[in-house]
């Protein structure tokens, strides 16, 4: 038992490691694991000016924000953070301002875009190129509604401002994208010659075949006539 006492920082990390290997967080677990009494820990937080239970709280929601930012569904992170998904709505409502549903919801349109954006653009002025304009469209003004309103000092604010800025659908006739369609291209031109080289190779052993066969058939057919 050690004779000082831990700091509220000391405690907070105690906790968030405990949440990270998925044990449990009553405080006289954490109180052993930072080798004092579960008095001694009370005490600490008490002239913190805050409690075990909120300490552990904030380390919960801030979990969970995490979880929910990468896209995590709500059952998944109340899962992982040790909460029922109404208590787990109810905290982070109330820290963020926003619903589980709506962090993870905007977390994953912004993965699809930033997979679109890493990919290679449709054909211009094709069916798909114009769908894509259009989802894209969808996507960034759902993304603002969700996030745009968020004040200054907001727990998700850089990371809304971030996701904004790579959700705006790109120039694809600049930069990047054009060099990427035009190797795309080359790429296609490439397949398309090798797909005719084995085309033209398969034919040429089919009459190849077909004229070493036709002597055969010629000797076999008057073989035939003279019986």
């Amino acid at each position: 038992m050690r004779t000082d006492r831990p700091t509220a920082a000391q405690d907070e990390r105690a906790i968030r490691e405990r949440l990270q290997a998925a044990e449990t967080l009553y405080i006289e677990d954490v109180a052993k694991h930072l080798y004092v009494s579960k008095s001694t820990l009370q005490r600490t937080l008490r002239s913190s000016g805050t409690s075990f239970s909120a300490l552990r709280r904030r380390v919960q929601v801030q979990a969970a924000l995490g979880y929910l930012t990468s896209g995590k569904s709500c059952a998944h992170t109340a899962e992982r953070v040790g909460l029922s998904c109404d208590h787990l709505c109810k905290l982070v409502k109330a820290q963020a301002d926003l619903t589980p549903k709506q962090i993870a919801r905007a977390a994953r349109l912004g993965a699809r875009v930033r997979r679109w954006r890493s990919g290679v653009p449709p054909r211009a002025g094709t069916r798909l190129y114009y769908r894509r304009l259009e989802q894209w469209r969808l996507i960034e003004a759902e993304i603002a509604a969700l996030l745009a309103d968020l004040p200054a000092g907001h727990p998700l604010g850089s990371w809304a401002i971030k996701l904004q800025r790579s959700s705006k659908r790109p120039d694809y006739r600049r930069g990047r994208f054009r060099s990427r369609v035009q190797a795309e291209r080359l790429r296609e031109k490439a397949r398309l010659a090798a797909l005719l080289r084995q085309a033209a190779a398969w034919m040429h052993a089919q009459n190849q075949g077909h004229h070493e066969a036709a002597p055969r058939r010629a000797a076999s057919h008057r073989a035939h006539s003279r019986v």
